[in-house]
């Protein structure tokens, strides 16, 4: 016999009540199972995730939002309830670097098309209206939120929800009409609120994951209503959740409350409405939606033309072959404790040392007398009051604590990767100078930077993608089906704008300004500014260190003088020519005439010798 497959076994997990099989339908058998199977998983996959992350979790929220509980205490005689903001303070930077870092640039998401395509136009229009669909729809800050999670919980979660709105439209004519569109938004979601297969290390490897979130009743009635839900019984809300764990308060009204599982994942197909036999183990891609672990209230297999799910994730610091990340929480938690530790310890020694106390002979005082210390007060006793009364002084104390407490501080500095200035030059020699400013800034930008590119390929290009698919299948008049291809353009933080600066800026000292390589400094200079119309400045920029275009006059002007200075030099040279020739012609005549003369001289030597006899 076969050994039984996953399937098999977690067919086996569905317990149906045989009584009731004989006075229900089939129908209601069939969703009864089908919840009973969603919920069995989702149940075991909470309990893994609570019992190994729920009370961390709860520290780190404490920790992030400086809420002192008694979990906080690291001694029973503790009374002091002072937190330290170091780590809040790391979390908040980590936060804000990569919210600079994805929405630092006007245009922080571009599309491109294949190399082969010569229209690139169409590519710009529809990366343009996914900027206004989202921008309009408020999915920059779920991303933020999502991050904010990541920070504090380690894994960033976001779901991707597609509904379709009604909006009042008002045409050239000043016609009002009510027109519908698509809605695409983003919806982070809290860790807590989560629930996956413990062995999955990636959304879409899992069997499935949930999304368990609290809403009013109200809203859930409406859609029943609307016929967005079935209706179906939803019971009443079992509130369980440990929120005092969190220094909040548990809200005491339930009745107004339900609680919604949505899964996405596989399900056995036969439990499903449009199933198979009950024989087949085959798994199909669902959205199935419960109403206090009891009532299906919506159940489809997946809508989408990829079959993909709509959930994204991200571990903000990657841990191998696990889906929960770590985040800067986690990572800097033992040095918060430590510095809360030292903190306490100093403030409740405080108390012993500067608030003055008093030792008194009690048989000294008169009956009745309640000793107490304050300004001007007159204390009562049965004698001299330098033998009955003696104050007291516990020491002082010391001025290493503080030391140590910066100290901690710089370790948990170098827990989180988080850059902080704010430390004395006492706790870091290096920040008083420009080189350790230096050497500290490049470290904590190198490891931004990695967690920066860790959310683009986890988490923003998949959103990205996934969002632009659905676009395209339940909006293709405004986004035509194509081979787009998605890339987030990630800049820097602030942190390191302001370092790319500085080192722009002593590039530019160095630089000729009148040199095309002035011009890509000062270019690159206000691209990595935060000026609302750097654009525009860009463009000058450009316009000013391009080579100008010649003018069409003055260059017909310049080709005709050519053609003239041309014609001059021909005239020239055949000028020259002709002189050459008469020139020479006149040194060959010369040169004849010489020679004449010579033989004519020599003809009258010869006969003036000849007459007077003295030659043969």
């Amino acid at each position: 016999m076969p050994a039984p497959t996953n399937n098999m076994r977690a067919l086996n997990d569905i317990v149906v009540n045989e009584e009731k099989v004989e006075t229900e339908d089939p129908q209601t058998i069939r969703q009864r199972k089908l919840v009973e199977w969603v919920v069995s998983h989702v149940e075991k996959w909470e309990q893994y995730r609570d019992n190994n992350f729920r009370n961390l979790w709860d520290e780190y929220y404490r920790a992030w939002k400086q809420v002192h509980t008694n979990e906080e205490k690291t001694r029973s005689s503790e009374r002091s309830k002072f937190m330290s903001p170091a780590l809040p303070q790391a979390i908040e930077m980590a936060v804000a670097e990569a919210e600079e870092a994805t929405f630092g640039r006007v245009k922080w998401i571009d599309i491109e098309d294949d190399i082969m395509d010569g229209q690139k136009q169409d590519m710009a229009l529809v990366r343009d209206q996914l900027l206004e669909d989202m921008d309009l729809n408020d999915v920059p800050s779920g991303v933020v939120e999502a991050y904010l999670n990541a920070a504090i919980y380690g894994t960033g979660i976001g779901k991707i929800v597609i509904s379709e709105q009604m909006e009042m439209q008002t045409d050239a004519n000043g016609f009002t009409e009510e027109q519908t569109y698509t809605k695409c938004t983003l919806e982070p979601v809290s860790p807590e609120d989560f629930a996956i297969d413990p062995e999955a290390r990636t959304i879409d490897e899992a069997l499935g994951c949930a999304h368990i979130v609290v809403r009013p009743k109200h809203s859930v009635q409406k859609k029943q209503s609307e016929g967005i839900y079935n209706e179906a019984p939803i019971g009443d809300y079992s509130d369980d959740r440990d929120v005092e764990a969190k220094g909040e308060v548990k809200s005491s009204i339930v009745s107004d409350k339900v609680e919604i599982i949505e899964y996405h994942g596989l399900v056995p197909s036969f439990l499903l409405e449009d199933g198979e036999e009950a024989d087949s183990f085959e798994m199909t891609e669902s959205i199935i939606t419960i109403g206090n672990r009891q009532g299906l209230l919506k159940e489809t297999p997946s809508p989408f033309t990829h079959k993909d799910r709509s959930i994204v994730a991200f571990q903000w610091d990657r841990v191998p072959n696990r889906f929960w990340g770590r985040g800067v929480a986690e990572k800097g938690i033992n040095s918060q404790r430590a510095l809360n530790a030292e903190l306490r310890a100093r403030q409740d020694g405080l108390a012993l040392t500067i608030h003055p106390m008093m030792a008194a002979d009690a048989t000294r005082i008169p009956r009745g007398n309640k000793l107490e210390i304050a300004p001007g007060k007159m204390i009562l006793t049965n004698g001299d009051p330098k033998q009955i009364l003696n104050p007291m002084h516990f020491g002082d104390m010391s001025s290493h604590t503080y030391q140590q407490a910066n100290e901690i501080e710089r370790m948990l500095t170098m827990a989180t990767g988080t850059f902080d200035g704010a430390v004395g030059t006492q706790a870091q020699p290096r920040n008083a100078t420009a080189s350790g400013m230096s050497m500290m800034m490049g470290g904590a930008i190198k490891r931004s930077k990695r967690t920066m590119q860790n959310i683009e390929r986890q988490f923003l290009k998949p959103m990205i993608k996934k969002m632009i698919h659905r676009y395209m299948q339940f909006d293709p008049f405004r986004y035509p089906s194509m081979d787009y291809k998605f890339i987030p353009h990630s800049t820097m933080g602030i942190m390191a704008r302001e370092f790319t600066q500085t080192q722009i800026g002593q590039a530019m000292q160095v630089t000729p300004p009148d040199s095309p390589a002035f011009g890509v400094l000062l270019e690159s200079f206000f691209d990595n500014s935060s000026l609302p119309n750097k654009e525009m400045i860009q463009a000058q920029i450009k316009q000013m260190y391009q080579p100008k275009q010649p003018d069409p006059m003055e260059q017909q002007v310049k080709q005709l003088n050519l053609q003239k200075l041309a014609m001059e030099v021909e005239k020239l040279k055949s000028e020259a020519t002709e002189n050459y020739a008469q020139a020479e012609s006149k040194v060959k005549q010369t040169e004849v005439n010489a020679f004449n003369a010579i033989a004519t001289v020599e003809d009258h030597e010869y006969d003036r010798n000849g007459r007077d006899g003295s030659d043969t």
